[in-house]
């Protein structure tokens, strides 16, 4: 099973990065740099119309699947959540203050 990379941007004064493409994705993980402290969010759509994104739930269903964004770099697996997504992104809760690199690791 390969492993490919893709990255992505949050531009500066933005909180969403640009669509990854995960359509034959079987595991994922997404690698932030050290960012603006604030939350982190994944959205998945079925296209890359903005307003079809929806965020992942958490594994209870009680709310938005988030990841805490501090000092430092941060690597979180995305598991099974991502074997229904087509597109996938990130967003964070603050505007960053910088562009902000992603990386995508999927294994196909």
């Amino acid at each position: 099973m390969p492993v490919t990379a893709t990255y992505t941007i949050i531009p500066s004064g933005s909180t969403v990065s640009s669509a990854v493409i995960m359509t034959y994705a079987e595991q994922a993980t997404v690698l932030f740099p050290t960012v603006t402290s604030a939350l982190a969010f994944i959205e998945i759509a079925v296209d890359t119309t903005s307003a079809n994104f929806a965020r992942l739930q958490n594994d209870v269903g009680s709310g938005a699947l988030t990841f805490a964004l501090a000092d430092g770099n941060k690597a979180f697996t995305l598991g099974e959540h991502i074997i229904s997504a087509f597109y996938v992104r990130a967003v964070t809760s603050v505007a960053q203050t910088d562009n902000r690199t992603l990386t995508w690791m999927m294994r196909t």
